[in-house]
């Protein structure tokens, strides 16, 4: 992780050392899971540095954090005790949060010479997911059977999507939508009903101009 980012930070160094017009991009959104049947919910906060040193290729620097929308279920629990039911409703709760670090582009690809624009934005990087699990019934009288732990894993992840850009006279204005993997990494050392998310995201964000140059917006 910590080469991943000295990795990321020197490229950036690098790149703004040149004639490179800098934004720095706040981003809000709402991603969804495409692999786990629970449809685990999230909503970004991302601030993201463009370094643009032409109308055909953008450099983008990610940091995002995705935030859990709690999914509540309930599973099974059994007693041995005969002075209570022998089944109980155990209400569960599971709530997905990740981090992710990531550099990518921004690649113009119809009306790069007008004030609307459609490109294909891709990303890799590092992201850490964390689905906890937690679990309310009566412990003192009743056990589940092979529960749902919380579960955690880092490793690298891939990301790409569309987006469209209005060119303002004070900045840009864009909304995305962008589909990435689980991070790569050891399998569950416990086997549970969920693994990790592969969201779908819906975001919007603005450019704020840092440094201009010759190439304008």
């Amino acid at each position: 992780m910590k080469k991943v980012i000295t990795l990321m930070l020197s490229v950036f160094v690098f790149a703004g050392n040149g004639n490179a017009q800098l934004y720095l991009e706040p981003v809000i959104g709402f991603q969804t899971d495409l692999i786990n049947s629970s449809h685990f919910n999230q909503l970004n906060s991302a601030i993201q540095v463009g370094l643009k040193k032409s109308k055909y290729y953008e450099l983008i620097f990610q940091l995002q954090i995705n935030w859990p929308i709690s999914i509540y279920s309930h599973d099974s629990s059994f007693s041995q005790n005969p002075a209570v039911p022998l089944f109980a409703n155990a209400k569960k709760t599971m709530q997905p949060f990740a981090l992710s670090i990531a550099a990518g582009n921004r690649t113009p690809m119809l009306g790069r010479n007008t004030n609307n624009i459609i490109s294909l934005i891709a990303y890799g990087g590092v992201a850490y997911q964390k689905i906890i699990v937690t679990y309310q019934y009566d412990k003192s009288n009743y056990i589940i059977l092979n529960p749902d732990k919380s579960q955690k894993r880092i490793g690298v992840f891939l990301s790409c999507g569309v987006e469209y850009m209005r060119l303002l006279k004070n900045g840009r204005a864009f909304i995305q939508v962008i589909i990435a993997t689980p991070p790569v990494g050891k399998e569950m050392n416990y086997p549970s009903s969920f693994s990790f998310i592969a969201p779908l995201s819906l975001n919007a964000g603005y450019s704020i101009p840092i440094k201009r140059n010759r190439h304008g917006k």
